[in-house]
């Protein structure tokens, strides 16, 4: 039986609370503390409403991953590239990820810590858009090395580095204060001229 477009509508507004219950967690007890009691108690719902959604905090953690590497995807593979050099095209990329990153930091932090502590979220299609994401700025920085625009340095060494310190500006630092252009334009001067 077809869900009616009011039940769709029902089922994405709690699915998103659940989700948003899921950060709550996250935030107050780190990724160690989400368990289906947190998850419930944080979005208002019963352990039984929880489970017709979700059958277990893995799904969950999944469903987390999917929706933001798709959404930072689909950002990335917005940015116009065309016409630019390298340098340009590398920093329209990094201001579009700062840009939502910093919408929802914990989201993003969640984004970068969850593999790591659950490896076995390991879904084709989250890692299908971070690899995207990853091998588009991959490739640009190849090619500005190859023509001369950033330093001679092997290019997965650079983006290494670079996602290192960018992840630390926007993610992990001490001042968690809005990161501006001039803060992207100094870290490109530092790793990549």
């Amino acid at each position: 039986m077809a869900l009616s477009p009011r039940q769709i509508e029902e089922r994405r507004t709690r699915q998103a609370r659940i989700v948003s219950g899921t950060l709550s967690v996250y935030r107050s007890k780190g990724i160690e503390g989400i368990t289906m009691d947190e998850i419930a108690k944080a979005s208002g719902f019963g352990k039984a409403t929880l489970y017709h959604y979700f059958p277990s905090k893995e799904e969950v953690i999944t469903t987390i991953l999917e929706d933001g590497w798709k959404s930072l995807w689909l950002e990335v593979s917005g940015v116009t590239l065309t016409g630019l050099s390298y340098r340009e095209k590398l920093f329209n990329i990094l201001k579009v990820l700062s840009a939502k990153v910093q919408q929802n930091p914990d989201l993003y932090k969640f984004l970068f810590k969850a593999p790591q502590i659950y490896p076995i979220v390991k879904s084709p299609d989250w890692e299908s858009f971070q690899s995207r994401i990853y091998n588009r700025i991959e490739s640009i920085l190849k090619e500005g090395v190859e023509k001369g625009e950033f330093m001679n340095i092997a290019p997965e060494i650079l983006m290494k580095a670079m996602g290192g310190i960018f992840h630390g500006l926007l993610l992990f630092g001490e001042n968690q204060s809005t990161v501006h252009d001039e803060d992207l334009e100094k870290l490109m001067n530092q790793f990549i001229s």
